[in-house]
């Protein structure tokens, strides 16, 4: 029986465009064959370390196949720049204009011809086709893996008590916030990172004025996230009861690229798994090990990769 490749990890910062310094960790196979690379980006209240659990995480199972994965750190969480009770203070604008070009780039810089996949969990997702559907990218991803993502808008729920109770959230996150002067994601036990007042006041917006558009205005993400041509597998837990529920998460995703692109409903006794994976727990849990296989199937296949070694998917399983 073949056992998986043995694992390096490896921190580096980069610069973006508005001078902001970001953290990413690598996770490689120390293999020579390694097949392709995927960046995975985080959500909201929480960071990079998201994708790793101890061995058996997400960001673990993709290098176990034979991938470099990389996991950066959006503004202010980890040691990418100030956090908000810090005084650091960031936009949604923010991270599509700046962070997410920066470390498409510098991802490209040490991969070279690799194919390379753009992963993003909630909000990492959805702000990774409105960058790619902009052309911020010098080189665009080959491929997008969007997970739990979905933008909320009033439009796209059809769910008078989904509305009703994604309109008190609102009221409810915005109006903490303000008190504050940030979200106390860490001392309120919502998550490990705590979310700026101008970030949070972007995400309400977008659900007052049932728009998905910069701050400005002059930029209209759903219509920049349309014009993604490159294959876009999107993926959504059946025990997602509101932040990616799947009803709505399909509404916005059909707005999404106009290539090769699926839309799957992760729930128990499909892609392998033996319960309805949450918001979360879709990309933390290894009991979700199974799907994150068939994603890299999906992955591979339509990147027409031709590496896979059954054995190994084997010996992960």
């Amino acid at each position: 029986m073949v056992s998986p490749p043995s694992l390096s990890t490896h921190r580096f910062k980069i610069e973006t465009a508005d001078a902001s310094i970001l953290q990413v960790t690598e996770i490689s196979p120390t293999t020579p064959d390694v097949v392709a690379c995927i960046i995975l980006t985080h959500a909201m209240m929480v960071d990079a370390r998201t994708f790793c659990r101890r061995g058996k995480g997400m960001a673990e199972t993709f290098a176990h196949l034979g991938w470099r994965v990389f996991l950066p750190n959006f503004r202010g969480r980890g040691e990418s720049g100030k956090k908000p009770r810090q005084g650091g203070s960031w936009t949604y604008d923010d991270i599509i204009k700046f962070d997410l070009p920066a470390i498409v780039s510098a991802v490209r810089a040490r991969v070279g011809s690799l194919p390379l996949v753009l992963g993003g969990h909630s909000l990492g997702g959805h702000a990774s086709v409105a960058t790619g559907g902009l052309n911020l990218f010098e080189t665009a991803p080959d491929a997008y893996l969007l997970l739990s993502a979905n933008v909320w808008r009033p439009s796209l729920e059809p769910s008078f008590f989904r509305r009703l109770k994604k309109s008190l959230s609102f009221t409810v996150f915005y109006g903490i916030t303000r008190s504050f002067g940030y979200f106390p994601s860490r001392k309120l036990r919502f998550g490990s990172c705590d979310e700026a007042l101008e970030y949070v006041s972007d995400l309400r917006r977008s659900w007052v004025t049932d728009h998905w558009r910069s701050r400005d205005g002059t930029k209209d993400y759903t219509l920049a996230a349309s014009r993604v041509s490159a294959p876009i597998l999107s993926v959504v837990g059946a025990g997602d009861a509101l932040m990616a529920h799947p009803v709505g998460a399909e509404r916005w995703f059909n707005d999404v690229g106009f290539g090769t692109k699926e839309f799957w409903l992760a729930k128990a006794g499909q892609y392998g798994l033996d319960f309805d994976p949450d918001h979360m727990t879709l990309v933390t849990s290894p009991r979700a090990a199974p799907l994150w296989l068939e994603m890299e199937r999906w992955l591979s296949h339509n990147l027409e990769l031709s590496h896979r070694d059954e054995r190994t998917q084997r010996q992960i399983k």
